[in-house]
């Protein structure tokens, strides 16, 4: 054990974050088990005469040299006054950590940070079951100044051109809806839900027919009655994937 180890500065106060609560366990319980290290260490450190000594002569030789003892008599007194200090911060460590082993459970805290954790895998399950609404309006297909332009959600882009077609390139790429309707939402930029509805709920259709008419071919007929105005280019992009 080195001199460094036996520095007479004050115990380091419990210092841990108030959320989640995962967190504010983890760092207590992490603080706890190392005040009891330390304590036990002291205790053996005081226990042992010999060693003590030693730490004192390492102690020693790290003080600057207008501080070292100039005789016997002053360096037993500093001795005694540095063994003091050494059961001085025993006794805070002590306090600390029967104040630590005392502390009331937020219950609370704990709740709402399990209820979260909950929530948010309730959410993703939901999501990939296609089983939430789209979030961001992209079922609809109204301009957002009302006017009779392209058919666009509330992110800008065109029902068609931005969702439809790539959706359907790619399924007929041999990829899965899911993993497709996750492609473009990150390409866009808007969730998940947002490009499944376009494809579902935009055509009036659920994910298991979307997912058999682009199989069969039937989309592109469904596509053309719903944006007749996109004809030539619904048969310019998807035309060649059923031939």
């Amino acid at each position: 054990m080195n001199g460094q180890s036996m520095s007479l500065s004050r115990p380091r106060g419990l210092t841990c974050p108030t959320h989640p609560a995962s967190q504010l366990l983890g760092a207590a319980d992490e603080r706890r088990n190392e005040l009891n290290q330390l304590i036990g260490q002291r205790k053996a450190e005081l226990a042992n005469e010999v060693e003590l000594e030693c730490l004192f002569e390492s102690y020693l030789e790290s003080l600057p040299v207008d501080k070292c003892p100039m005789s016997n008599p002053q360096k037993w007194r500093m001795y005694g006054s540095w063994e003091n200090k050494l059961k001085s911060e025993l006794a805070g460590w002590k306090n600390e950590l029967i104040e630590l082993e005392n502390r009331p459970i937020d219950k609370e805290l704990i709740f709402n940070s399990v209820r979260n954790k909950v929530m948010h895998l309730l959410q993703h399950e939901a999501q990939a079951a296609d089983l939430l609404p789209g979030d961001d309006g992209g079922s609809e297909d109204e301009n957002e100044d009302g006017g009779n332009g392209p058919k666009r959600g509330r992110k800008g882009f065109e029902n068609v051109q931005d969702y439809l077609i790539p959706v359907i390139q790619l399924m007929r790429n041999g990829k899965s809806h899911k993993e497709v309707f996750r492609t473009v939402a990150e390409k866009l930029k808007v969730n998940y839900n947002t490009v499944s509805a376009q494809c579902t709920r935009g055509l009036g259709i659920s994910t298991q027919e979307f997912i058999e008419r682009v199989q069969s071919g039937r989309i592109i007929q469904i596509i053309k009655n719903k944006y007749s105005d996109k004809r030539e280019l619904i048969d310019g992009e998807l035309g060649d994937l059923y031939i």
